[in-house]
């Protein structure tokens, strides 16, 4: 939790189960998605109808849950964020904003074969 107040979140990207899976072998469930830079606070566990995470005697530790996943050469991820106005449930949703390339317009990649 102190991590998350005092800004020093993105330390704690390390120990993320989704970033450490889309860094895993070749063949896992996410091999071949990328995500966005995660430049925003952790999205879950808030209480409901506030911007203050859990603070029931459960405490449980903020976390990163809702997440956006892309495939493809020819996808710019242009925007990934949190919607922190959003009160409603115990997590902020998050939202992305791509830009498809056409392929001919994408640069020629080299293969090391």
């Amino acid at each position: 939790r102190w991590r998350v107040a005092s800004s020093q979140w993105r330390q704690l990207l390390f120990f993320d189960q989704l970033v450490q899976q889309l860094g895993g072998e070749p063949g896992s469930a996410f091999d071949g998605f990328s995500e966005g830079e995660v430049r925003f606070r952790p999205t879950y566990k808030f209480d409901v109808g506030t911007n203050v995470y859990d603070s029931s005697e459960k405490r449980r530790p903020p976390a990163w849950t809702d997440r956006v996943l892309f495939t493809g050469q020819c996808v710019c991820n242009i925007l990934y964020d949190a919607c922190v106005h959003a009160i409603a449930s115990d997590h902020k949703p998050v939202k992305a904003l791509f830009e498809l390339v056409k392929q001919h317009d994408h640069p020629a990649v080299a293969v090391d074969t």
